[in-house]
């Protein structure tokens, strides 16, 4: 089997990889909550979930990004916000299925971009090698996400997801721009930006 695996194209292997670990990091975590949220006050399953969540993020980051390190391909690190982005769905179609009504539709504007927001964070973080800058990250995404679970507890979703949309859609235009600054171009991984 392993003489098989140099053989396959990375592209679908990675793609797969991807959207697996997203889906087990949310089962992991949805089970986590169910299981915390009844001995846990509001404040607390709000401190948890985030917690866990970017905690699990993050880890998923930091293995991409070690794969891709050691290949010399810091395009594939990318493939954790495909992660993230596999996570969001689960969670905002577990959301519509508990609760099936146009609210559900419109968590999507300010959820699904926390979870990808957070894994570029990470992404770009990781991508600097540097351990202040990963643990700037992991304390952002922890405050970010803690903040729209915050307003998603005490704000109705028409209220919320118009704001969290246009805040979001700014965040990702930097996050990107510091993305193609710093990981899929010369010297990734190096701390360097491209020439």
């Amino acid at each position: 089997m392993r003489r098989l695996l140099p053989a396959l194209p990375a592209g679908p292997v990675f793609a797969v990889a991807a959207i697996l670990s997203g889906l087990a990091a949310f089962a992991a975590a949805a089970a986590l909550e169910r299981s915390a949220g009844a001995w846990l006050d509001l404040r607390g399953n709000l401190l948890l979930v985030a917690g866990m969540e970017e905690g699990l993020r993050f880890s998923i980051c930091a293995a991409f990004a070690a794969v891709a390190l050691r290949a010399g391909r810091p395009e594939r690190a990318l493939w954790g916000v495909v992660s993230a982005a596999a996570f969001g769905l689960a969670e905002n179609l577990s959301y519509y299925l508990a609760f099936p009504d146009a609210a559900a539709f419109l968590r999507l504007l300010y959820s699904q971009p926390v979870h990808v927001n957070a894994a570029l964070a990470f992404t770009v973080a990781l991508s600097t090698r540097k351990p202040v800058a990963m643990a700037a990250a992991v304390a952002v995404a922890f405050g970010y996400h803690l903040a729209f679970n915050a307003a998603a507890s005490l704000f109705q979703a028409g209220t919320i997801a118009p704001a969290g949309g246009i805040v979001n859609a700014a965040i990702l235009m930097i996050l990107f721009a510091l993305a193609r600054e710093t990981v899929t171009f010369q010297g990734a991984f190096r701390g360097q930006r491209r020439t």
